[in-house]
């Protein structure tokens, strides 16, 4: 059997409810029916530098996951993205859930400068990205998406692991958009409008990308 884990976030600040845990919900509930034999836990990570890297360490270790997907909320985007890599820097114009506020501060120090995520994304894209609102991207930020990102493939590192991020747009009928504020840190996009996706869109992509993280292992 194996062993899937996703994580998400709750509330920080500009969002008062984070549309990640119904998407990891959603895939939860559609993949007992497709996969009904997968082990798959659902963690909430705090929006906190220090307790989120020491709390995803402990999931990892106590779970021993096939693979791990972790997600996000990137206010202000239309699209899924598939995050390509995880650069080793903090810095924010926002403070943490803790009141942590970085500036140009290496997440690990002597860890190389950036991780790129070991998801199968271009087979994810290619499949999915003709159908859904879907992209690669190559920002996940400064804020604790990427901090968490980063110490997802740095812990995993060399162990054969898939493992990536994945970033969210807002989801429509669950938010109010004008309760949402985009920050540029958190991998957010700035502007008038806060585009929102339907749940089931976004859990559906997340769900498929968790059968074709996992079908090259079950094979």
């Amino acid at each position: 059997m194996s062993t899937a884990l996703i994580t998400y976030f709750g509330a920080f600040e500009g969002v008062a409810e984070n549309p990640t845990q119904q998407v990891a919900e959603y895939a939860r509930a559609h993949l007992e029916q497709t996969r009904p034999h997968l082990n798959l836990v659902l963690a909430e990570l705090p929006v906190a530098f220090d307790t989120s890297a020491n709390e995803l360490r402990q999931l990892i270790k106590a779970h021993k996951p096939d693979a791990v997907i972790a997600t996000g909320v990137a206010v202000g985007r239309d699209k899924i993205s598939l995050e390509r890599i995880a650069i080793n820097c903090d810095d924010a114009r926002i403070a943490d859930n803790a009141g942590d506020q970085r500036q140009d501060t290496p997440i690990i120090g002597g860890a190389p400068a950036a991780y790129f995520s070991t998801l199968p994304y271009r087979a994810i894209f290619s499949e999915l990205g003709n159908t859904y609102p879907l992209e690669i991207s190559n920002t996940a930020g400064t804020y604790v998406c990427n901090h968490v990102f980063f110490h997802l493939m740095h812990t995993l590192a060399d162990t054969g692991i898939p493992a990536g991020f994945i970033h969210i747009p807002a989801i429509g009928n669950s938010l109010i958009p004008q309760t949402l504020t985009a920050h540029q840190d958190t991998g957010g996009v700035e502007g008038k409008t806060v585009p929102m996706l339907p749940l089931e869109t976004v859990g559906g992509v997340l769900s498929r990308a968790v059968e074709l993280t996992l079908d090259p292992i079950a094979s």
